[in-house]
């Protein structure tokens, strides 16, 4: 919950925004079609240990099955025991009962759950996600409407090209410098980098000691 500044009504936010870290954690996803086979990927590429329940299979869950990307795959009906010990549940078949069933068995165990379909209700809300190298900027909705989110996050990318990852990764060397800024300068430096001409230099080619030497300027030094 936040206040508005100055004593104002205080506002109630139905989701908190956060950025998980599931590598080398065992998530489980119940479901085998293409958006089971999509959440399961998306798990994999953060690094996590990931089960899939699931009588069916999909033909996108069995080129991952026969890539070796599926950790476990029980090829079976959910069972509420699933979920012990997991970081992470995803509810993705095309059965809203199931899907329930899912949910209400991940929080018993007080497991963090997503369901996916629309209008779908559970802990957790995957939005769009841009990445640009370590810069990432995630959109939700809520889940009021994941198209839009990735219209947003479409329209976002337009705007921010892949200079903007070089960008922060040659910002992030140079934090040993941003350190010595004092406090109440830092986001007029910061705002002095972005601002500047390096992200045109890295678009143009430039390479990375010029730009350097471009965002060390804007330090003043």
């Amino acid at each position: 919950m936040t206040s508005a500044e100055g004593g104002g009504a205080s506002v109630r936010y139905p989701r908190l925004p956060v950025m998980l870290d599931v590598a080398g954690r065992r998530c489980i996803v119940v479901g085998g079609g293409e958006v089971g086979a999509e959440r399961a990927r998306t798990l994999k590429e953060h690094g996590a240990r990931v089960t899939v329940v699931s009588p069916e299979t999909s033909a996108p869950l069995g080129e991952m099955l026969l890539a070796g990307d599926i950790d476990e795959h029980h090829k079976r009906p959910f069972e509420a025991g699933d979920v012990v010990g997991c970081s992470m549940v995803v509810a993705a078949t095309d059965d809203r009962g199931v899907n329930a069933s899912v949910a209400a068995a991940a929080a018993r165990e007080g497991v963090p759950c997503n369901v996916a379909g629309s209008g779908a209700r559970g802990d957790v809300v995957l939005p769009a996600v841009l990445r640009r190298g370590p810069l990432t900027v995630a959109v939700s909705t809520g889940g009021t409407s994941p198209r839009l989110a990735r219209l947003v996050r479409d329209r976002m990318g337009r705007e921010y090209d892949e200079a903007w990852g070089e960008l922060v990764q040659l910002i992030g060397e140079l934090r040993a410098d941003l350190e010595g800024v004092p406090a109440d300068e830092r986001d007029a430096v910061m705002g002095r980098m972005v601002d500047g001409p390096a992200p045109a230099m890295i678009a143009g080619g430039a390479g990375c000691d010029r730009v350097k030497l471009a965002l060390r300027r804007e330090l003043g030094r």
